[in-house]
């Protein structure tokens, strides 16, 4: 009989000791999933990073503040500022008076309006102002004392926004 060749692997000699290059293999694709499972995650998290910032910066953002007036004719000024990077459209208000009870908010209204013949379109960084003069004028002496005034803003397509524009002196 004529002896067959073994098929195997070459082996190969490092100081001494004999390993056979299929381990090594085996170790060099152990290394490079690792290095891939490391850039993967790497990876992943810097674009869930970028995701978290386009959200928050892509969100609605207003800014209200009001001028007090004691004039009628003056009248009172309430500025709503879209600090937004898109156009937003104001379908609604309500301005209301409202006083803490026991820790129950007491509303009262003052004055609401719902456009629905008209909306108002907000462009980016640009200023709607309501303005209360002559028979719009309401007095702030009742809020003075014990009332704090509030405004809820309806935005299509966005939950009603409620701030605090005047506080009391309590």
């Amino acid at each position: 009989m004529i002896p067959l060749p073994q098929r195997g692997l070459p082996s190969v000699s490092c100081s001494g000791h004999t390993i056979s290059s299929r381990f090594s293999l085996m170790d060099t694709s152990l290394m490079l999933t690792q290095i891939l499972a490391v850039w993967s995650t790497v990876l992943s998290t810097i674009l869930a990073g970028v995701k978290v910032w386009e959200v928050r910066n892509n969100r609605l953002k207003v800014n209200v503040s009001a001028l007090w007036t004691g004039s009628e004719d003056i009248g009172h000024s309430i500025t709503i500022r879209n600090l937004s990077s898109f156009p937003v459209i104001l379908v609604g208000w309500e301005l209301f008076y409202r006083q803490q009870k026991f820790f129950i908010p007491q509303d009262e209204p003052i004055e609401k309006n719902v456009f629905d013949w008209s909306d108002v379109t907000i462009n980016p960084v640009s200023v709607f102002s309501l303005d209360f003069n002559g028979q719009d004028y309401f007095s702030t002496r009742k809020t003075m004392e014990v009332n704090n005034i509030y405004i809820k803003l309806y935005f299509s397509m966005h939950k009603a926004i409620v701030r605090q524009i005047f506080k009391a002196k309590i």
